[in-house]
């Protein structure tokens, strides 16, 4: 039985992380005369955290390691941390209405949307190399295995299903 390529798998998950700017930049743009949503903005803070900084980097990290590392795109999976550190930081006092947290908010989270942008740019020019190398059924199996969710951070498959889940439910409400 053929599967996808784990890597494949990961251009995948780039573009859902992609959306997921795109609907963080909508809200984050509409500030500081809109609504503060604070809500949202807690969950899509709990999705770049734990899905993207934790269990997709670590798969990223754990399938094209080497590439990775020579590509100098290990330090920046650390500095995506360092922004979510400090938006996680300022969210309390932005959802309380305090108006230059808001507008701290605002501003730190376009630079991470414009860093992470820039990242997937040079990770999907690696990934995609690596994914036209040879690779035989069984190395894609092996691959496949090792990149299961539950390896990373702890992230079972209901997890990881959950957070697919809120991504989706995350941009349906942007839409709206």
């Amino acid at each position: 039985m053929s599967r996808i390529h784990p890597v494949q798998q990961l251009l995948d998950e780039h573009r859902l992380i992609e959306d997921m700017l795109n609907a963080f930049a909508g809200r984050l743009r509409g500030l500081p005369a809109a609504p503060f949503s604070g809500n949202w903005f807690f969950d899509a803070l709990d999705f770049f955290r734990h899905f993207v900084e934790g269990c997709h980097h670590n798969r990223e990290e754990e399938i094209v390691f080497p590439q990775l590392r020579a590509a100098g795109l290990l330090e920046e999976h650390d500095a995506g941390g360092a922004y979510l550190d400090r938006l996680d930081t300022i969210l309390p006092a932005a959802w309380d209405g305090d108006f230059n947290a808001v507008d701290q908010f605002r501003h730190e989270g376009l630079a991470y949307i414009h860093f992470l942008r820039e990242h997937i740019i040079r990770e999907d020019e690696l990934l995609h190399w690596v994914v036209r190398q040879p690779s035989t059924e069984k190395e894609i199996d092996r691959l496949q295995d090792e990149a299961e969710p539950e390896q990373y951070h702890h992230m079972d498959p209901e997890t990881y299903q959950k957070y697919l889940t809120a991504a989706n439910r995350l941009l349906a409400s942007q839409a709206a």
